[in-house]
């Protein structure tokens, strides 16, 4: 595409399947909680769902750590079932973390795309999360050394739906918005953040989902290398 220089990648859903590995942690993390204290497994997802769609509405950027968020969300859920638990709170933190990062793989395509892309743009990483979790997963993931820049919410603040992170990226690169394409798997946060902040952007849409706004969008990240 004609003078853009910037492509700012998502990285949780977009780079590798965050959403896979999550809920697998998190599978492990009902099996304790309903071992010990006799709760039905599906009550405790269907509760749990409801306290993220609660809670996360902030974009991570408060400063504070991935577990100060996590101990939140597990003392929520065990108190919707008037459970009080410190000592099974550690134990679900603990839990919650090591099956994490067991689950973390990159999606297969994505370092070959980024290899190929890297000679043809400045390759930037704008994701929202805690900066203590964000950077594991981006060093786990060795994709570090493809990127520019690396913008984490936990670290510069801003939202991603509302426009304001991307432009603190676009002002702390000394851009213009023309000049940048966000690539991410969400309408809401990346394709209507990017739109508010005047860019374009490229959905990657892996779940073949309805795509009511018209917007540019690829299967997968191999789908970059023919519309860009």
């Amino acid at each position: 595409m004609k003078n853009v220089k910037y492509l700012i990648f998502d990285l949780d859903d977009t780079l590798f399947d965050y959403r896979k590995a999550a809920k697998e942690a998190m599978s492990e993390v009902y099996k304790k909680t309903s071992s010990k204290h006799n709760v039905e497994l599906q009550r405790l997802e269907e509760n749990y769902n409801e306290i993220l769609k609660e809670i996360d509405v902030h974009g991570f950027q408060d400063g504070r750590k991935s577990t100060d968020y996590r101990r939140e969300r597990f003392e929520r859920l065990l108190a919707s079932f008037n459970i009080m638990d410190n000592e099974l709170v550690e134990m679900l933190l603990n839990t919650y973390h090591e099956n994490l990062v067991k689950s973390i793989v990159l999606f297969s395509e994505t370092k070959d795309v980024l290899e190929k892309l890297s000679s043809r743009y400045v390759l930037i990483l704008a994701t929202q999360g805690p900066s203590d979790a964000q950077n594991l997963s981006i060093d786990m993931l060795g994709i570090r050394k493809y990127f520019t820049r690396i913008f984490i919410s936990g670290e510069i603040g801003g939202k991603k739906g509302d426009g304001s992170m991307f432009n603190r990226v676009i002002d702390d690169l000394k851009a213009r918005p023309e000049e940048a394409i966000v690539i991410g798997d969400s309408i809401k946060n990346d394709v209507l953040g990017a739109k508010i902040a005047s860019m374009d952007a490229i959905w990657v849409n892996r779940r073949n989902e309805i795509n009511s706004l018209n917007v540019t969008e690829v299967k997968d990240l191999n789908g970059l290398v023919d519309v860009l």
